[in-house]
Order: C-alpha cells, then structure tokens, then sequence
C-alpha cells in the first residue's frame, strides 16, 4: 500500500543555549527527529532591543520541515505535540515556542 507523502513547515521561537551545545549539533540533534527532514535556526539581530541576546544564549526563529513518510498512521496533531516535546527535552533548547504550521505544496509555500 503505498501511503501519501506531504510536507509540513513548523515555525516558532527558540533560544538555544551554545555553552552546553554548539548550535550546529542542536540543528542535528533536531534532525534526528523522526520525519524531520529540514532544519533552519535564523538567530534574532542583535539590534533588536525586544530580544535576549548575549554570547551564549540565541534566541530566533526556528523552521522546520516534516515529511509524512515515515509513519505509518499519520495524526498530525500527535505528531506535531510529539516534535515539539523532543524539541523541549534538548538541553541546549532555553525554550521552544512554535507559532505556525503549514502545509507546503510542492515543497514550497
């Protein structure tokens, strides 16, 4: 039986602690993720007097792409509670707030 494969995009707020992790292996960490497929941390400007910013602590927006295939029986409510708690039980992650979900057609928005 061959099942449907579509894409979600997850955007949210993070801040990532780079002392306890360096941000590259907190984006492969995340990968790791079953049906996470992409991962994109944009780290907030440091001009911008509303964010935390200082030499260990970056807080951004967090973007991240899942990909249906690999389950079996897809609830994406589940699913999407489910990649966020991971997300939350990295140790680097201060916080993670996700804000949007959407459907990509086509791989795009």
């Amino acid at each position: 039986m061959k099942r449907d494969s579509k894409t979600y995009k997850i955007v949210g707020r993070a801040s990532i602690n780079t002392t306890i992790t360096p941000q590259n292996e907190v984006m492969a960490d995340i990968r790791s993720i079953r049906g996470v497929t992409i991962v994109t941390f944009t780290p907030y400007s440091k001009d911008d007097p509303t964010m935390s910013y200082d030499n260990q602590n970056y807080e951004g927006e967090l973007d991240i792409k899942i990909d249906t295939f690999p389950f079996e029986n897809f609830d994406k409510n589940v699913v999407l509670k489910d990649i966020a708690a991971n997300i939350k039980k990295i140790p680097a992650i201060n916080y993670y707030r996700p804000t949007m979900v959407n459907l990509m057609e086509n791989g795009i928005i």
